[in-house]
């Protein structure tokens, strides 16, 4: 047995002795889904070779399980464990650049890949795992304290939020159904009706401090309009970030801004490496099959020639800032039709005015069975960076 073998081995110990404890221990709660993905992809870069049109099958198995031992305590746990037959150049990291580090925020973790092992030769099938919950939720008098790996998002724009600094999603993610979960304490302390104060602490790799973050965050309701107001303190960066929004006569409307100043806790700060970004939009439903919104979306960290797009890769900005869009302005209509029961289609745009580039995509959900869908779309144009980039699936 090969140390690889034995290390993927423990790790699936660890995993099922877990589920054990939980099965016998009480009767849980256990659920979980198989989900599969079949795409193409194909990339056109300016100035360099273009790649062949790339395929892929990737299929998800996920587990979930929750225990409640008592009214005020809860334990959750989800694995995800994901076969993969697809290109090999598809298994290298980097080759679909989305700018985020999604699994930043983790103390320590199981190796996501179990086969084939490091060093090994990769060829087109691929297995990979992902402990994505671990959770315990403690509900006393005065707050509801979650500690372990866990989801937390928050924002109210549709498309980019400028708040949601923890484990986003890019524009062009295929798979949005579950947050990627992180390593946190987090304490939601009720305040009045519809207001709460939010705060945390979210662990970095073993621990290190230009890993981690925390942060507070207030949310109200005033003069009918839903308010939160964030500071947070992430990799060495300050965020400070207002999230507004509120009916406008049979419509909604949101502003959600972020300042943030990266390196103001590494002491490197600046003027020119602090940005700010702001997005503003607003939705409507007609005759409820039919639901639309737009969305206007600031990125001062970005540029307005698209020749100077290379060079922002090496800033703060993209490097621990959480920023992936490289222009400044991009405007996101988004339309969704429920054209039967059992089908919705779904189509958003995002346009970079700048350059004129633009990147659609379209999905289609239809429900053939009880707890069964099947999703067919497309995903196209001069991409995020000014680059060619399709799938569907």
């Amino acid at each position: 047995m090969t140390p690889c073998t034995r290390t993927g081995s423990a790790a699936a110990a660890v995993v099922l002795l877990c589920c054990a404890i939980v099965v016998t221990a009480s009767a849980p709660d256990l659920s979980g889904y198989w989900k599969s993905f079949a795409t193409v992809i194909s990339i056109e870069t300016e100035g360099a070779d273009t790649l062949p049109p790339l395929g892929a099958v990737s299929n998800t198995l996920r587990l979930e399980a929750r225990w409640r031992p008592t009214r005020w305590c809860r334990f959750s746990a989800a694995y995800n464990l994901s076969p993969r037959i697809q290109d090999p150049v598809l298994f290298q990291e980097g080759i679909l650049y989305s700018g985020f580090q999604p699994f930043v925020y983790r103390v320590d973790d199981l190796r996501s890949q179990i086969y084939p092992c490091p060093g090994d030769s990769t060829g087109s099938f691929g297995v990979l795992q992902n402990l994505d919950r671990l959770l315990v939720e403690l509900r006393v008098d005065f707050a509801d304290i979650y500690l372990g790996r866990q989801a937390i998002s928050w924002g109210s724009a549709r498309a980019i939020s400028p708040t949601d600094f923890i484990a986003p999603y890019a524009f062009n993610e295929l798979d949005t159904e579950d947050r990627i979960g992180v390593d946190a304490l987090r304490i939601r302390v009720p305040v009045g009706m519809l207001s709460e104060l939010d705060g945390g602490f979210l662990l970095g790799d073993d621990l290190e401090t230009e890993q981690s973050a925390a942060w507070v965050r207030g949310r109200f309701y005033m003069a009918q309009t839903d308010i939160a107001i964030l500071t947070a303190a992430f990799r060495e960066n300050l965020l400070i970030g207002l999230d507004l929004s509120r009916a406008i006569g049979g419509a909604s409307g949101w502003l959600e801004v972020a300042w943030v100043g990266t390196g103001v806790f590494a002491g490197e700060t600046s003027k020119e490496q602090s940005h700010v970004r702001g997005t503003v939009g607003a939705d409507y439903s007609w005759s409820g099959s039919i639901y639309g919104f737009l969305e206007y979306h600031f990125n001062s960290a970005g540029a307005t020639d698209r020749f100077d797009y290379p060079e922002l890769f090496d800033t703060p900005a993209y490097q621990t800032g959480g920023v992936y869009l490289l222009g400044q302005h991009y405007i996101c209509p988004g339309l969704s039709w429920q054209a039967s029961p059992l089908l919705n289609i779904t189509g958003q745009l995002l346009l970079n005015p700048s350059d004129q580039s633009a990147y659609m995509m379209a999905t289609g959900d239809y429900s053939i069975a009880q707890n069964v869908w099947l999703q067919a779309g497309i995903f196209a144009g001069d991409a995020l960076n000014r680059q060619g980039n399709q799938q569907a699936g």
